[in-house]
């Protein structure tokens, strides 16, 4: 069996597990609803357009952080972004260890970058 045909076995072996259901389950609720979408792409804009006037040191940070912080405690309550955002991680991690494993197994070992802090997703 070659290489490829393996890869297509292990991913086949992958989408029969809990945690890649159980993402691909969340991701399709968050990208039916709307709204969610729309409150996680505005707290990303309002977290860019904050970090941009920090780093330029211009003026309206205060106004652009009280705006990034409301919006983020939105994003925070949303139960489908909420679910979306904790399947993914789940399914990430399940996608890291394989990374790992199979890095050890042929000698080239890698480091998973490290976790963000929970604003950070």
């Amino acid at each position: 069996m070659s290489i490829s045909e393996k890869v297509k076995e292990l991913s086949e072996e992958i989408r029969k597990t809990e945690k890649f259901k159980k993402y691909q389950e969340a991701r399709v609720n968050f990208e039916k609803d709307q709204q969610a979408r729309s409150l996680l792409e505005n707290f990303q804009k309002a977290k860019a357009e904050l970090a941009i006037l920090r780093e330029g040191r211009f003026d309206g940070v205060a106004e652009q952080h009280k705006k990034t912080e409301k919006l983020s405690r939105e994003v925070l309550k949303n139960k489908t972004i909420e679910n979306y955002m904790k399947a993914r991680k789940e399914y990430e991690g399940l996608v890291g260890e394989l990374a790992v494993a199979i890095s050890k197994g042929i000698d080239f070992p890698i480091r998973l970058p490290e976790k963000k802090s929970r604003c950070g997703r």
